[in-house]
């Protein structure tokens, strides 16, 4: 039968493989070969979680040379529009807005756009990472270099935000130049009778409790949406800035929910670009208004004709609301970076008013107190709070636990052994309770490692046993078990229980016989229930 089944399946896989060069075609069509899949920039981290670090480790290092930029434009890197309660993102394919949504491109974008015609050249530095410097809005990004082939081909960009990013990864030594159109940003006049553009973005995870009732109080007073705008922004400017660099004002990083709801709990806002931006979006997205995060670069005193050098320092965060007439425009809520702390409301001096001769008090006598309202010995912040004791008993409990898991295994296997050996005692039929008590020496020999052999009589299993262990007296055992077992009588109560004395003792020579780890491995052993199982399925 072996070698029929060997040669049926020799035969069947011969005839599969014949099969198989004669069906399969000479090449092969993929899907995946023709069809390109999504960029998910869900597999990269958020470039505002990074802030701080470009701050702190490139202060003064220059990132990149710019050179070409109009005097009052940004260098934008990424623009985020989804807030998951951790971090400021791209808003993914599960979200409503086209902010994650990136294209292959060539060399050649041509996005439709009015404004101001730029042609901007970079040479990348310090800086580093998938996202492309990029101002406006794209006609052409050419680059130029040993890596030019690699970067243009992993070029994509986002015709909805003007962003762009390079997969393969820009580094130092890198170089572009960027044919752009910048659109114009209106004047103050404009945005007074402006209008908010009714443009779908992704609501936060969660907007903090404390924006919440910040923007409830400064965000809804207004005869419209752009006053409040105007009133939030000018409140949040009158804040303290703060990197939370070396002998600044401590500022923590990051902009979680929970970093955010702490930075509005305390009576003085404290914070830098990263904060103040993420801030401003949520109190906008609270009262109705569609907003975006915009990280990127730009010199505090804006671009200059020639080559401009950008440092970690010139890295900025800000908020862009649509409006009707000009597309997304740039909002600045961080307050000027040297006012590092908050002066305090002046406390208006009391007018002085004219000193009038009081009559005198007229004495009073002493109150007499009740013994209902006699003074109390202390008060409530005097008196020791009670131990916690809670932590400790938890402790203990889970030790408690932990050891009784450890123990399980030798607790349930004593539990059934004890019940198996309690079961053979306790027999109605003497003689049921000789055969019990031999089988309880086998189980212990076969639990402590013994090949017991099956199917022969007591007399060679006793010898089998005795020569392993000579102080078991299993022999002697054996023949007493043969002799009450098949004799004519059945052995009297009193024997029975002596000789289950003797059993015990023999149990405990065996033990003793063998080594440490064989009886430690004995209390775990199940052998003896697999063989008393396999005996009673050979008995039917």
């Amino acid at each position: 039968r072996f070698l029929g089944a060997v040669a049926m399946l020799a035969l069947a896989s011969l005839g599969a493989a014949g099969v198989g060069q004669i069906v399969n075609p000479a090449g092969r069509n993929v899907l995946r070969d023709v069809v390109e899949p999504p960029i998910e920039l869900a597999d990269y981290p958020s470039p505002l979680a990074g802030y701080r670090g470009w701050l702190k480790n490139y202060s003064d290092e220059t990132l990149m040379t710019v050179s070409g930029m109009p005097a009052d434009a940004r260098l934008g890197l990424a623009t985020m529009d989804y807030h998951n309660g951790e971090v400021y993102t791209v808003g993914g394919a599960d979200n409503e807005s086209a902010a994650g949504s990136f294209a292959r491109v060539g060399d050649v974008i041509g996005v439709q756009q009015s404004g101001e015609e730029a042609t901007v050249s970079v040479n990348i530095e310090g800086y580093s990472g998938i996202w492309l410097p990029s101002t406006g809005f794209a006609q052409s990004i050419e680059f130029e270099g040993d890596r030019q082939q690699a970067l243009q081909t992993s070029l994509a960009y986002n015709g909805a935000t003007g962003s762009a990013i390079v997969l393969n990864g820009l580094q130092a030594g890198d170089a572009y130049e960027l044919h752009a159109i910048v659109p114009q940003n209106p004047d103050v006049d404009d945005l007074k009778q402006a209008t908010i553009s009714d443009v779908a973005v992704p609501k936060p995870a969660a907007i903090p409790d404390e924006i919440q009732a910040w923007a409830s109080e400064h965000g809804t007073n207004g005869s419209t949406t752009m006053e409040n705008i105007t009133a939030m922004q000018i409140q949040l400017q009158k804040g303290a800035f703060s990197h939370g660099l070396e002998n600044e004002t401590t500022s923590l990083a990051g902009h979680s929910s929970f970093r955010m709801d702490s930075m509005f709990k305390v009576d003085s806002l404290v914070g830098d670009d990263e904060q103040y931006a993420v801030a401003f979006a949520f109190a906008l997205q609270y009262i109705g208004v569609p907003a975006r995060v915009v990280m990127g670069m730009y010199p505090d005193e804006g671009f200059e004709s020639g080559s401009v050098e950008l440092t970690g320092d010139d890295m900025h965060a800000w908020v862009e609301i649509p409006i009707e007439g000009f597309g997304w425009v740039p909002f600045d809520a961080t307050p000027p970076e040297d006012q590092t702390q908050i002066e305090p409301d002046p406390v208006p001096k009391p007018e002085p008013k004219p000193q009038v001769l009081q009559p005198p008090q007229p004495i009073e006598e002493p109150v007499e107190l009740t013994p209902e309202v006699q003074p109390e010995g202390g008060t409530m912040d005097d008196e020791e709070e009670g131990f916690d004791w809670l932590p400790i008993v938890m402790t203990v409990l889970i030790v408690l636990l932990s050891i009784l898991l450890l123990l399980s295994p030798f607790i349930i296997i004593g539990l059934m052994k004890l019940s198996r050996r309690k079961k053979r005692r306790q027999a109605e039929d003497p003689s049921a309770r000789l055969a019990g008590g031999w089988h309880e020496i086998v189980d212990q020999a076969v639990d402590l490692g013994l090949e017991v052999p099956r199917g022969v009589t007591r007399t060679r299993v006793a010898a089998h046993v005795s020569e392993r262990y000579p102080q078991s007296r299993a022999s002697d055992i054996g023949q007493y078990v043969d002799a009450g077992v098949f004799g004519p009588q059945s052995p009297p109560e009193d024997e029975v229980e002596t000789f289950w004395s003797d059993v015990d003792r023999s149990v405990e020579a065996m033990r003793h016989e063998a080594s440490f780890w064989d009886r430690l491995k004995s209390r775990l052993s199940v052998r003896s229930f697999m063989r008393n199982r396999s005996a009673r399925r050979r008995t039917r």
